[in-house]
């Protein structure tokens, strides 16, 4: 056996060995007396967050919210990097012409029922994306679940057959932009509670009455915040896949 297997297997079982032992002390946490449901409670309580999940993210644990945010806001940069165009891959007018190449393509029409369906759900699902965002620190749901709703409501336009609509609603540059106010404000909302409040994320806002909208101080806010971010980081990806086909065919 190598050393450097002996090391990689010494190493694994000391880490192993500190997992089983720290695992081994964790209280239930499926108990509803047990000291998470009570810490669950006592920040619901404090912070007037009825929903004490979105109570977590977005004042217990915001800081580690905010670098989920930023992965988002990484995973979206790095697919853009990946599939950017190319030197030698647009033509005379700066733009990659999707049916160069492919003059035989024939797209089939979406059909009645779908085109029908789709549309529909259009405003039922930007409806309940405004709702679970808005009203996430009061009840289940919250800034990504509301990002991921207003997203599949801008894909319900595309899957309804009309790609160049979706595009006209959200451009390239209303993402990027969407997505720079969503990751930022959340740092900035950080940096404004570090002045006002002496610590990073600090919930400074005035946590109003339970139940009310206006209320948990920058819990709401911050969800806000993600579901911009989600909703730009998720929206960037779906575009960057659909114009992909077509640049190949452009390039063949």
């Amino acid at each position: 056996m190598s050393a450097r297997l002996g090391l990689f297997l010494t190493a694994g079982l000391v880490l192993g060995a500190g997992l089983v032992v720290g695992i081994a002390d964790l209280p239930a946490g499926s108990s509803a007396e047990g000291p998470y449901a009570r810490a669950l409670t006592e920040l619901a309580v404090e912070r007037r967050a009825l929903n004490a999940v979105a109570g977590v993210l977005f004042d217990l644990r915001s800081l580690d919210t905010l670098g989920e945010a930023l992965a988002l806001f990484a995973a979206a940069a790095g697919l853009q990097l990946t599939l950017r165009g190319l030197p030698g891959e647009d033509d005379d007018d700066g733009e990659v012409d999707a049916r160069r190449g492919a003059s035989d393509r024939r797209i089939p029409e979406t059909s009645d029922a779908v085109r029908t369906l789709s549309f529909a759900l259009v405003p039922a699902l930007a409806g309940l994306a405004a709702i679970v965002t808005l009203r996430g620190h009061l009840v289940p749901g919250g800034g990504l679940q509301g990002g991921a709703l207003a997203l599949a409501a801008l894909a319900m336009i595309f899957l309804g057959g009309h790609y160049r609509s979706q595009q006209r609603l959200a451009p390239d540059t209303l993402l990027e932009v969407e997505e720079a106010v969503g990751a930022g404000g959340y740092a900035l909302v950080g940096l404004v509670a570090l002045f006002v409040g002496g610590a990073l994320l600090e919930n400074v806002l005035p946590l109003g009455t339970p139940g009310q909208l206006l209320s948990a101080g920058t819990v709401g806010v911050l969800g806000i915040l993600v579901a911009l971010e989600a909703r730009a980081a998720l929206g960037v990806i779906l575009t960057e896949v659909q114009e992909e086909p077509f640049e190949r065919e452009g390039s063949a």
